[in-house]
């Protein structure tokens, strides 16, 4: 069995009585995939004077690619501190090739404030 990846040449010498030597040119055509990306997160954070993000964790995706060479880099990193509002976190993933895949996933932190009614 021959595996082929990237571009590359490589060359194939087979006894049958006499040599023979096949040169194959491949080029990766196909991109990585990324799987288990994370649904969106929604979280909650009480609003006061100073307060800073919201502390989220998640699991990162896994890559993986016909090659068996890819790299996997993202915009954020689990654990991350997300500041009030939405935030997009994104994963590329790139093999030898230059193929790419991405995905992504947001983060939503919604700000609340909790009034406390006192009565006579």
């Amino acid at each position: 069995m021959i595996v082929l990846y990237g571009k590359r040449s490589i060359q194939v010498l087979h006894d049958f009585m006499y040599h023979l030597l096949f040169t194959f040119n491949y080029t990766d055509m196909e991109p990585p995939t990324i799987s288990n990306v994370p649904d969106d997160i929604n979280r909650y954070r009480l609003v006061t004077a100073g307060s800073g993000g919201v502390e989220v964790t998640w699991t990162r995706p896994t890559e993986a690619d016909n090659s068996g060479y890819v790299t996997l880099t993202s915009s954020h990193e689990s654990p991350f501190n997300f500041p009030l509002g939405e935030t997009i976190v994104s994963y590329t993933a790139r093999d030898d090739a230059g193929n790419v895949a991405m995905a992504s996933f947001a983060v939503t932190i919604t700000g609340r404030t909790d009034f406390v009614l006192f009565c006579c």
